[in-house]
């Protein structure tokens, strides 16, 4: 099933099938894989406002997401840092009354 979509939608990886507005000014000739942003901003500067696409064809690549377990906040690593540099300057500390 195709899907009609803005240009400034169109993304690397999308499997674009026709252009639909304006299709006056400027004929696709052959549909297929955007492999280059390049590509989408040459179609922006050629007045493209509309695509075609199909879903089913394309290849977007994965964002690479963090898990919502390793998320902190900056306040909540500085405090975790500090606790681990107050702990090894105490570790430092008992090493040097050792000796």
């Amino acid at each position: 099933m195709f899907v009609e979509i803005e240009i400034a939608d169109l993304k690397v990886g999308m499997y674009l099938v026709e252009i639909i507005k304006p299709k006056d000014k400027f004929q696709l000739l052959d549909s297929g894989l955007i492999k280059k942003a390049k590509t989408i901003i040459s179609l922006q500067q050629k007045g493209v406002e509309i695509v075609l696409i199909d879903p089913e064809r394309a290849q977007i690549p994965a964002e690479k997401t963090v898990p919502s377990e390793s998320k902190q906040s900056f306040k909540e690593a500085i405090v975790k840092a500090k606790a681990v540099f107050d702990e090894s300057k105490n570790i430092q500390k008992k090493l040097f009354q050792v000796s």
